[in-house]
């Protein structure tokens, strides 16, 4: 049994239409998809919101609040690498 999707969705990489599955949800619940034409996955809008221009203003924000960076991680849910690495750069672009 073959099971496509083929609702206006072309493959990123190679734009076949005819042999594209559903590959399940990403973490924060957007379809996948599988390309049985060329193999690979992708999503069709990928959306990663750490690299938003107005986190950093949200966790400079927070902050200045007092809060510290596992709070602002669990408050914003984002790995707390993650808000490290904002908090870092932020650090640094004050410089």
């Amino acid at each position: 049994m073959k099971i496509t999707y083929s609702k206006n969705t072309a493959c990123q990489f190679c734009g076949s239409t005819e042999s594209i599955r559903k590959h399940g949800k990403s973490k924060i619940g957007i379809q996948r998809f599988w390309c049985l034409s060329c193999n690979k996955t992708y999503q069709r809008n990928y959306v990663y919101k750490t690299y938003d221009s107005y986190m950093q203003a949200i966790i400079k924000n927070l902050l200045s609040k007092g809060l510290k960076s596992d709070g602002i991680a669990k408050a914003l849910a984002l790995p707390s690498g993650r808000v490290d690495k904002i908090i870092f750069s932020l650090d640094l672009n004050k410089k």
